[in-house]
């Protein structure tokens, strides 16, 4: 289970890449990942933003 706090941060990180601010996205999901490196939803997203 994730904090309130960390699920905030994922949502800006989401809010990046649905601007078209990719790479700002792919630094935001990188760094979630050094924070928390088993949150699968953030690899999943990072390889996403990182294939558009």
């Amino acid at each position: 289970m994730t904090s309130p706090y960390f699920t905030s941060c994922l949502c800006s990180r989401f809010a990046l890449q649905q601007q078209g601010k990719l790479t700002e996205a792919v630094q935001e999901f990188k760094q979630a990942i050094k924070l928390a490196p088993d949150y699968v939803d953030a690899q999943n997203n990072l390889k996403k933003v990182q294939r558009q």
